[in-house]
């Protein structure tokens, strides 16, 4: 009856020691994120926002004064304002990436959260396939690793006693 108590006792250290590694590790991850505002400089910020928008104000200044001038013969006419300006919306439109899920990849939310995890993946995402696979490898993973321990500790007998001599040898 000791040997079982003290097993008790070794497992639920090392379930806190495990829990207490998880929880340093996840405050490691928050705090390493870079800061966004730490490279912002607000004081040029308005005259660069202002500075970009020159070209696209003396366009609709143009179209909006002159009747007879439009968009279409301004293209034709291979003008340096349109040239400007789809080149710009061109950038503009490659520089953008897809959203990912909020803080972590969604490989740790569907690890660390399991279900909810994917769930919160799925959801802030929009149903992206790509990051909705991530989260499901996530949770394969996750319920691989549970089961491979349980399995450990069901063939070594040591759950034998926690769960009431369900498994007896």
């Amino acid at each position: 009856m000791s040997n079982l108590i003290v097993m008790n006792k070794v497992y639920t250290k090392l379930l806190a020691l495990l829990m207490a590694m998880i929880l340093f590790h996840l405050q490691v991850l928050a705090g390493a994120t870079p800061s966004v505002t730490a490279s912002f400089d607000a004081d040029n910020a308005e005259a660069e926002i202002y500075e970009a928008f020159n070209d696209i104000d003396e366009l609709v200044s143009l179209l909006n004064e002159t009747d007879d001038v439009t968009y279409e013969t301004l293209q034709a006419n291979n003008s340096v304002l349109i040239e400007n300006v789809s080149n710009s919306a061109a950038v503009a439109m490659s520089a953008q990436e897809k959203e990912g899920p909020p803080i972590v990849s969604a490989f740790l939310w569907g690890c660390v959260l399991n279900w909810v995890g994917l769930l919160v993946v799925y959801l802030t995402t929009d149903s992206n396939k790509e990051f909705t696979k991530k989260a499901w490898s996530g949770c394969l993973v996750n319920t691989g690793c549970y089961a491979g321990l349980w399995l450990i500790a069901v063939l070594t007998g040591g759950l034998g006693g926690v769960l009431g001599g369900i498994y007896t040898y």
